[in-house]
C-alpha cells in the first residue's frame, strides 16, 4: 500500500509541475514579445491616426514630377545654325548663340528664359529686275539678338512618361537689317530702334523614354510687333511667327546631357510686305538645327 500510495503522490506531483510550467511559459512570452510588439504596434496605430489624404499629397507634391526635372531643370549653352528664305528673291544664313535656363517647380510650374544673339550673318539675294545696282535688295534677320521667356503648368497624361505643359511667351526680339545699316545716319537705329515686342503662347509636349532619353515636340504662334520707324521700310514689319521645334535631349554623365532640336518658322505679314521699298528683302521663312550642352540642376 505505501508503494501505491508513493507512485499516486508522485503522478500528482508530476502532472502539478506540467500544469505549472505551461501557465508559467503562457505568461512568459508576451513579456518577452512585449517590446518588439509595442514599437510595431505604436507605429501603426500612428499611421491610422494619421490622414490618409495628407500623406499621399506630400509625397505626391514632392515626388510628381521628380522624373521631369531631371530633363528640364537645367543651365545650358547652344550654338544654332539658321537658314533664311527672302520671298523667293534670295537667302541668307546666320548663326546664334543661345544660352537657356529652365526650371519645373514641384507645384507643376514650369518658367524658361532664353538669350539669343547672333555671331555670322551672310545674305544671296538676287539683283533687282531693274538691273539698276543702287536698286539691289537688302535681306533682314527677326532676331539679330533676343530675350525671351515662357511661363506654363505642367500636366502628366501619363505620369512616368508624358507631359505636356501649355505656356504664355513673351519677350524682345532685335531685327537686323542691311537695309538700315548700309545708310551711315541710321546705324544707330538698326539696333535700337528697330526690334519687336513678342506676345504669344505655344504647348509643349515631351516623351520620357528612361531615365536616359526624353524627346519633344513644341509648338508656339506669337506675334512679333514690330518698333522700327515707318521710314525704315514703308511698310510695318509686325508678323505673326508659327515655330515647330522637335528635339531630344540625353543624358551623357550624372548631371551633364546633351540636346539637339531641328525647327522651321514661317512668317506672316497682316500689312503686305509688298509695300515696302523694292530693295528690301522680306523674312517668308526660317528653319535651323541647335546643339546644346547642360547642367542639370
Amino acid at each position: 500500500m505505501k508503494t501505491v500510495k508513493l507512485k499516486s503522490i508522485s503522478t500528482r506531483l508530476s502532472f502539478f509541475s506540467i500544469i505549472t510550467g505551461c501557465i508559467i511559459s503562457l505568461f512568459s512570452k508576451p513579456v518577452l514579445a512585449y517590446p518588439l510588439n509595442f514599437e510595431s504596434q505604436t507605429i501603426a496605430k500612428n499611421s491610422l491616426t494619421q490622414n490618409p489624404a495628407q500623406v499621399n499629397t506630400s509625397n505626391d507634391e514632392t515626388d510628381r514630377f521628380h522624373l521631369f526635372q531631371k530633363f528640364i531643370n537645367q543651365y545650358s549653352i547652344g550654338y544654332q545654325f539658321i537658314g533664311i528664305n527672302f520671298s523667293n528673291v534670295g537667302n541668307a544664313n546666320a548663326q546664334d548663340l543661345n544660352i537657356n535656363v529652365t526650371k519645373l517647380f514641384d507645384m507643376g510650374i514650369y518658367i524658361e528664359a532664353n538669350y539669343d544673339t547672333f555671331t555670322y550673318f551672310s545674305q544671296f539675294l538676287q539683283h533687282h529686275p531693274d538691273g539698276s545696282p543702287s536698286l539691289d535688295r537688302y535681306g533682314d534677320y527677326p532676331k539679330f539678338n533676343g530675350l525671351n521667356l515662357k511661363v506654363g503648368y505642367a500636366l502628366r497624361p501619363i505620369p512616368e512618361h508624358l507631359y505636356v505643359i501649355p505656356y504664355a511667351t513673351g519677350g524682345y526680339n532685335s531685327q537686323w537689317a542691311t537695309y538700315t545699316v548700309d545708310v551711315n545716319a541710321q546705324q544707330t537705329a538698326n539696333l535700337t530702334q528697330n526690334y519687336f515686342l513678342t506676345f504669344g503662347g505655344g504647348v509643349k509636349l515631351a516623351y520620357r523614354i528612361n531615365s536616359w532619353i526624353n524627346t519633344y515636340i513644341d509648338t508656339s504662334v506669337v506675334q512679333n510687333q514690330s518698333q522700327a520707324p515707318a521710314l525704315t521700310y514703308g511698310a510695318s514689319l509686325t508678323n505673326y511667327a508659327f515655330n515647330t521645334q522637335i528635339g531630344t535631349k540625353i543624358h551623357l554623365y550624372d548631371q551633364l546631357q546633351c540636346g539637339l532640336h531641328a525647327f522651321y518658322m514661317p512668317l506672316y505679314y497682316p500689312d503686305s510686305p509688298a509695300n515696302t521699298p523694292a530693295k528690301v528683302a522680306v523674312t517668308s521663312y526660317i528653319y535651323g538645327a541647335m546643339f546644346s550642352l547642360g547642367l542639370n540642376y
